[in-house]
């Protein structure tokens, strides 16, 4: 009976029970809605394009197309670059509001150091 609970901790790992979600659908539509609220408000005061914006969060367009159809779930750095740079949550974009933070990080950790770490491993790759 041990695997059972097992099989049903991991797969509650990747559902968003409030919803019923998968883990990927309910990112790409977290990461969208912030991307298309920062874009609204920069092309209503500034005036840029989809393009500029893509450009300053270093992105593609056809990423971001690739995000909305759902052939391609964004990455880490990709939700890194864009709420570092216009001051979002990065924790609402992975777990979603509602979503409490489960344990609290060691002591000395921090997502910067994290996402170093994983810089380092891709390169390995």
């Amino acid at each position: 009976m041990a695997w059972l609970k097992s099989l049903f901790v991991l797969k509650l790992q990747y559902l968003d029970l409030k919803k019923g979600e998968d883990f990927k659908v309910g990112l790409r539509r977290r990461y969208l809605a912030v991307y298309d609220e920062v874009f609204e408000e920069l092309s209503r005061e500034k005036g840029i394009t989809h393009k500029e914006f893509c450009e300053m969060i270093g992105l593609r367009r056809a990423s971001v197309n690739n995000f909305r159809d759902g052939t391609r779930t964004p990455g880490v750095e990709d939700i890194m670059n864009l709420c570092d740079k216009f001051g979002y949550d990065i924790g609402y974009v992975i777990r979603g509001k509602d979503k409490p933070a489960g344990k609290v990080p060691a002591e000395g950790v921090t997502l910067e150091g994290i996402y170093e770490l994983l810089k380092e491993i891709r390169a390995k790759l």
